[in-house]
């Protein structure tokens, strides 16, 4: 993706800070961590991201976004403030820390994927059920109060204008 102004994000299998390690070092612009539902989860996915001493993630100049040793100056002063770091908000638990998760310093992006919310408070595909909307709501705010972007993958059933209306700008489209 080098040669377009696309920004690569990386979705990971689960949080785990050798799965997030080994994907940084392909160069992606950033990483999405699924089920995080709490600050704690969201605190690790920071973590593996980071060099010391913000951070675990191992410290080595031969890799992709380093250019394989000839930027790695660069690459490793940028890094720690440049990286992307998008948690999926996906359970009723994740819903309830909301505010907790987005304070997270280092969390950018509070991501919901409609289906698995919706699975995660019972109610699938009910997605004009006062829950989900609800549950929406409350991400957005916290999104809004702690100045992080609430993001969302948009499904066939949904609108980009909507989407806009309830807050959202970041804004993936799945097909």
């Amino acid at each position: 993706l080098s040669g377009t102004p696309a920004s690569p994000i990386v979705r990971v299998a689960k949080n785990d800070p050798v799965l997030i390690k080994r994907a940084l070092d392909l160069g992606p612009a950033g990483i999405m961590a699924p089920m995080i539902s709490t600050a704690e989860d969201a605190r690790q996915v920071v973590r593996a991201m980071r060099y010391p001493p913000e951070g675990i993630r191992g410290v080595t100049p031969f890799t992709r976004p380093a250019d394989f040793g000839r930027k790695f100056p660069e690459y490793f002063a940028s890094a720690n403030k440049e990286l992307i770091c998008l948690v999926q908000i996906e359970t009723q638990e994740a819903v309830d820390n909301a505010d907790e998760i987005a304070a997270v310093d280092g969390v950018d992006v509070l991501f919901i994927g409609p289906l698995d919310l919706t699975v995660g408070l019972g109610i699938m595909k009910q997605f004009d059920n006062p829950k989900y909307r609800a549950a929406v709501e409350k991400i957005v705010s916290a999104c809004q109060k702690a100045g992080k972007v609430p993001g969302i993958i948009l499904l066939d059933v949904e609108s980009p204008e909507d989407t806009v209306a309830d807050g959202f700008t970041f804004i993936g489209r799945a097909s």
